[in-house]
């Protein structure tokens, strides 16, 4: 199965605005077309991301829901391995690539110029144009 790393600002774009192209990619995983990977660093980050006051608009019920899947569904957690690539905007974005090397995954994020030029580093909109069909 192929397999996608999301970075916070995805997650959280897919729960905020439904339709969006973050929300599609949402909805791509949840009807088991690719594989959500994760790590407990990232599981954390997601939490911790969504529990701050400046996404109360998001429903607690759609946070809970989404923290379950991370818990209960067909996610794959995997262990990031350390890739010799510098990070020097933001280093905590580190995990996310080193997670999506050692999976052999897509890293869709929307901040790419956070991250290494590199074909598996992809913005939402890339993704869809290059991993999809048209309708």
């Amino acid at each position: 199965m192929r397999k996608l790393v999301l970075d916070t600002n995805v997650v959280v774009s897919a729960l905020l605005k439904p339709g969006s192209n973050c929300d599609l990619i949402f909805q791509l995983i949840f009807n088991s077309e690719y594989e959500l990977v994760i790590c407990p660093e990232i599981a954390k980050e997601y939490e911790e991301v969504l529990s701050r006051p400046k996404f109360d608009a998001i429903a607690n019920r759609t946070k809970a829901a989404f923290l379950e899947y991370l818990r209960f569904s067909k996610t794959r957690s995997v262990a990031p391995l350390p890739t010799a690539e510098t990070f020097n905007r933001d280093q905590s974005d580190k995990v996310f690539y080193d997670l999506a090397v050692a999976a052999g995954a897509i890293l869709i994020t929307g901040n790419s110029r956070h991250f290494p030029k590199s074909e598996i580093v992809l913005t939402p909109t890339q993704f869809l144009e290059r991993h999809t069909k048209p309708q």
